[in-house]
């Protein structure tokens, strides 16, 4: 019986489970949907970044996973893009959302309000950096305007 889009796409429960450290060789780097996508359609610096990087370890946060699998939904996802959505996530780490990250993400978010800055509108943006924040990873993203602001993330310069 062919298996189902979730079935597919279901994270590994031991790699969504399993923290992440530096210094296991895992992992250092967490992406967000923008470069996955780009990379699912060939888009040549999602590509090369990709490639690059993947020879230190990706991790991408279960709400980054969530983003992407949503979009593998839509009408318009060919079999191909589920496809390589499925093999990106076989060899990516999917770093869960627990406890300690929870907590990493109240503070930031209070610590952002007290500065007047944005945070209801941004609430996935910030689970998925305090992930990053929580595994000390560096954070890959097109989206600098919901990032440059949050304290302690370390941007990815390419």
């Amino acid at each position: 019986m062919p298996k189902s889009p979730e079935d597919l796409l279901e994270p590994d429960a031991a790699k969504v489970a399993r923290p992440v450290l530096r210094g296991e060789g895992c992992s250092n780097i967490s992406l967000l949907p923008d470069w996955i996508i780009d990379n699912f359609l060939n888009v040549r610096e999602a590509v090369d970044l990709l490639d690059t990087l993947s020879a230190d370890g990706i991790a991408v946060s279960i709400i980054t996973y969530m983003e992407v699998y949503e979009g593998t939904l839509r009408a318009q996802a060919t079999q191909e893009l589920r496809d390589a959505c499925t093999r990106f996530f076989a060899n990516a780490n999917v770093l869960a959302f627990t406890p300690a990250v929870a907590r990493r993400c109240a503070t930031l978010r209070q610590e952002l309000r007290r500065q007047g800055k944005r945070v209801n509108s941004r609430a996935l943006d910030l689970c998925i950096a305090a992930t990053a924040l929580e595994h000390n990873l560096e954070f890959v993203s097109n989206n600098r305007a919901d990032y440059d602001d949050i304290p302690g993330l370390t941007l990815y310069r390419y």
